[in-house]
């Protein structure tokens, strides 16, 4: 998986170092790379109440595309 990025309290120059790194690789993770992708915190709390709505049932992995795509269906993008 790759890196979740967000804000936190306690955040060391390193970690914020990683996100920004992250964010700037982000365009050359693409096909089989692709579920490396950084994500942001938000999308995937969003991803989470959209997989609630969604009325599944079950165990299920979500890669990137999977988790942008229930976050739509929480109305978050």
């Amino acid at each position: 998986p790759g890196p979740l990025l967000g804000l936190r309290r306690g955040a060391s120059l390193a970690q914020l170092m990683s996100m920004a790194a992250a964010l700037a690789l982000g365009p050359l993770h693409f096909g089989a790379r692709q579920s490396r992708r950084a994500i942001g915190a938000s999308q995937v709390a969003a991803a989470m109440l959209g997989a609630l709505r969604s009325g599944r049932r079950g165990v299920y992995r979500y890669e990137v595309a999977g988790i942008r795509s229930l976050a739509r269906m929480r109305g978050r993008t």
